[in-house]
């Protein structure tokens, strides 16, 4: 027979007690506290906030460049026409000058030797001509005194020679009376005749001498006139040269000023050694020394074409500390169509250095910068303070920002929104 099995329960008994006595037995799981959620919830709302203020919040984007502070009207510069060392400084800063004034001396030692050289071969020709001119007239005197002497010889024989034939015409004149009534042969008539053609003869061939010195005298005057002449154009040729060299010496060793006005600048010093076209100073009108600036600003080419009138700028002149006075408020008065070489620059910046440096950079844009006024200690409107407490001088060197546009900084981190948000 087979064993019969028992009817036990499959888990044991005291499993079941602790499952009917577990707690919450017949509630849900949970899976996250309260505190959790209420965590969470912030995040989401601060990035949410975040999201709105990068959609709704904009910044400048901005181009930054060098340039110059310069008076806006009547402003010039001093420059050397020549290479040389300056031996002599007539002007300082703020001083007044007078359009065509000798602001400063440079030396000129080649062309001074010029000169000296061009007044030596005057004085060489001024002494030949004295000489010339004496020696041409001791032998015109001598010349003179032997002709009178042969003339006065000539002279003699032909007085005596003349006698001679008014004695041959009278017994020429007897003699044909006697040919006349028979007494006299013709053949003696005729020997007469030969003579007192012989006697006009030896008269012309006397004068001839005479002639011949009178001629010859005219011919020595007319080469002497000539001499003359050629001594005196070497002469004049002569002074001419001193007369060019010594204008060329004072123009090249004197800078004028070419305007009236008050000295805004020196670039040089006594002593300093200077090329041609090397600014020496820097002129301004008068009633400019006072007034307000403009700022000149150089930005690349490639993105300066975004600069356009009245949109605002930031200058800060590199002799103030940004940090501690923050820039002065400006607005774009003119930008350049084409972009500026350097020497349209240079014509402008008056500063060689700064010229080239920009050069060396690329091509640039010129933006005019107008400066805001204000009751400030340098006269300009300052973004968080007065300003230092200073004036700026044409000349002053700055750094520049221009605000070309402004974007929200959710389509500067995320490029894509642009399209979105338009």
């Amino acid at each position: 027979m087979g064993r019969a099995v028992s009817a036990a329960p499959v888990f044991r008994e005291a499993a079941l007690r602790q499952q009917a006595l577990a707690p919450n037995a017949t509630e849900g799981l949970v899976l996250v506290s309260t505190g959790a959620r209420v965590a969470t919830a912030t995040a989401l709302a601060v990035c949410l906030a975040g999201l709105l203020a990068a959609i709704l919040i904009s910044i400048p984007v901005t181009l930054d460049g060098r340039g110059i502070m310069l008076e806006r009207s009547g402003v010039g510069a001093i420059t050397a026409d020549t290479a040389g060392r300056i031996v002599k400084l007539n002007i300082t800063e703020g001083a007044r000058v007078k359009a065509g004034e000798v602001v400063a001396e440079i030396a000129q030692d080649n062309l001074a030797e010029q000169t000296e050289d061009a007044r030596a071969a005057l004085a060489a020709a001024e002494q030949e001509r004295t000489r010339s001119l004496e020696t041409m007239a001791r032998t015109r005197d001598a010349l003179a005194a032997h002709d009178q002497i042969r003339r006065a010889a000539g002279e003699r024989l032909i007085a005596i020679e003349t006698d001679n034939l008014a004695r041959l015409k009278k017994r020429y004149a007897a003699n044909q009376k006697l040919a006349g009534e028979g007494f006299l042969s013709p053949s003696n008539l005729i020997d007469s005749e030969q003579e007192i053609i012989a006697s006009r003869r030896r008269i012309d061939e006397l004068r001839q001498p005479m002639e011949n010195a009178l001629v010859e005298r005219r011919t020595r005057e007319a080469e002497d006139s000539q001499r003359q002449l050629e001594l005196d154009l070497r002469v004049a040729d002569a002074q001419r040269r001193l007369l060019d060299m010594e204008g060329t010496l004072q123009r090249a060793r004197q800078v004028t000023s070419p305007d009236s006005g008050i000295i805004a600048g020196l670039r040089v010093a006594r002593g300093d050694v200077v090329g041609p076209e090397t600014e020496i100073a820097t002129v301004a009108a008068p009633d400019a020394a006072d007034g307000p600036l403009l700022a000149y600003s150089f930005i690349p080419a490639e993105v300066g074409t975004q600069i356009r009138p009245g949109m605002t700028a930031r200058v800060v002149p590199t002799t103030v500390k940004p940090e501690e006075y923050g820039y002065i408020i400006a607005r774009v008065k003119e930008v350049s169509t084409l972009p500026v070489g350097a020497e349209e620059m240079m014509r402008l910046l008056r500063n060689r250095v700064l010229a080239e440096s920009l050069a060396r950079e690329g091509a640039n844009v010129q933006a005019t910068l107008e400066l805001e006024r204000a009751p400030t200690p340098s006269g300009y409107r300052w973004s968080s303070s007065q300003g230092p407490d200073m004036k700026f001088n044409h000349g002053t060197e700055l750094n520049a920002r221009v605000e070309v546009r402004h974007e929200r900084l959710a389509t500067i981190a995320l490029p894509w929104l642009k399209h979105v948000l338009k």
